[in-house]
């Protein structure tokens, strides 16, 4: 199964540039001929293992994520079947491989009536962490189409698999990224026992569990003592669904007396010059979701936006973002500052909750009446709802914010403590 939007771009600049890039066939005959090319579904340990060795590392941290792929069925002559069904998961949450092969045109007829076509190209990525400054490249261990139809439980039961078949081989997985997608966020609290439970987890009687040393004073951390590995979500889509959740036409952010609202963007584009804050509308435009370069911008006009009257809360909701890309996207960001930074950005946000639940509903309701950009029937829409969540970030991303700051905290306790090298603090790069 291809991405016909990466395939398509590939062409585009194949035909445009002559003789510069080689044909996507030549390209695929190379890789097969030097062994470089992975069937569906296929977990190439063997590989990762001599790729890791090439780099010098013992010690990596695995990231997963789904993206949309062209839905259609090839046939691959290298393993004998047919690939854009969405492959079956077996006991260990792993995708079965060649499980789609045939002689037969009925059972390739049953197959397109009764089975799912894929959907989503699944991708897991091994980042290794070595002492040196030099950047590595990402290895790509595995890649299938699947429908979405799997559960946290399943996930828990692959990040297991691959943590035993890559330490069976002298390799440490550290931990796994993924993206704030619901069914990974459940799957890191269930694994880590962050306000969840997984009952006959295989966690606690592991022999190569990383315990710290919490104090006793710290009843603001609540993360278990005891690890496997560590959970991380994806900064940039943290930051990004925050700042979609500030651009949203239907969303009403309250945060003290003041307003979170994309108002306040707007009359500082247009009453106060580009050279100070270097933003454009297409910055607020909300139909790229995931653009991250809009985030950095937003955050580098804090200091403008704050001589716009009422824009105080809009103000405070940007610093949570800096705060997030300064404690885990910037490269440059010290050890210690991260953990600043990281904390910051959760004591705010459990301020502003703690204060959502403290303040009657009716207060909320009174001030969305007084609200000129809304009309009457959104207005009633937000008084009807019975909690007060609507007027705070999602659920979603203030677990990821909470779960990031606390295996942040952890991972370094485990530097300090010696059990880890310092190089895996390398958090950026996950």
């Amino acid at each position: 199964m291809t991405n016909d939007l990466g395939r398509n771009a590939y062409e585009f600049l194949r035909i445009n540039i002559p003789g510069a890039l080689p044909s996507l066939t030549t390209i695929q005959t190379k890789l097969a001929k030097e062994g470089l090319r992975a069937l569906e579904g296929e977990f190439r340990y063997n590989d990762m293992i001599k790729y890791m060795s090439t780099v010098n590392s013992k010690f990596a941290f695995c990231a997963e994520d789904c993206t949309t792929a062209g839905r259609k069925i090839i046939y691959d002559t290298r393993s004998n079947s047919f690939v854009g069904f969405s492959l079956p998961l077996d006991e260990y949450g792993m995708p079965r491989m060649k499980y789609f092969q045939t002689d037969s045109i009925e059972d390739l007829q049953c197959w397109f009536e009764q089975e799912d076509i894929s959907k989503l190209l699944n991708l897991y990525m091994i980042q290794p962490i070595n002492s040196n400054d030099q950047k590595i490249s990402p290895y790509a261990l595995a890649a299938y189409g699947t429908n979405g139809k799997y559960t946290s439980f399943g996930i828990i039961r692959l990040w297991f698999k691959v943590f035993e078949e890559s330490s069976s081989q002298g390799i440490r997985i550290i931990g796994y990224s993924t993206d704030a997608d619901a069914k990974y966020l459940l799957g890191m609290r269930l694994v880590s026992g962050f306000f969840a439970t997984l009952l006959n987890s295989p966690i606690s009687k592991h022999s190569l569990l990383l315990p710290i040393d919490i104090p006793k004073s710290w009843s603001w951390f609540f993360l278990p003592r005891q690890q496997l590995f560590l959970c991380m979500q994806d900064a940039i889509q943290i930051c990004t669904k925050l700042r979609n959740r500030l651009l949203s036409t239907s969303a009403v952010i309250m945060m003290g007396d003041g307003l979170v609202s994309i108002d306040y963007l707007l009359q500082l584009i247009e009453l106060r010059s580009k050279f100070n804050h270097n933003l454009v509308k297409s910055d607020i435009c909300p139909h790229d979701k995931q653009n991250y370069r809009s985030c950095e911008k937003l955050c580098a006009a804090i200091e403008c936006l704050q001589e716009i009257k009422d824009s105080h809360a809009t103000v405070v909701y940007l610093s949570i973002i800096r705060c997030i890309i300064i404690a885990f996207i910037d490269p440059s960001t010290p050890t210690a500052t991260r953990i600043y930074y990281a904390w910051l950005a959760v004591f705010v946000c459990r301020l502003w909750r703690t204060w959502l639940n403290l303040v009657p509903k009716q207060d909320f309701n009174d001030r969305i009446s007084q609200m000129a950009n809304h009309s009457d029937i959104a207005k009633e829409k937000f008084k009807q709802k019975t909690t007060k969540k609507c007027f705070f970030i999602t659920s979603t991303a203030f677990l990821c914010i909470e779960l990031n700051a606390h295996n942040l905290t952890y991972l370094t306790l485990l530097v300090a403590e010696d059990q880890l090298p310092l190089e895996t603090l390398k958090v950026s790069i996950f």
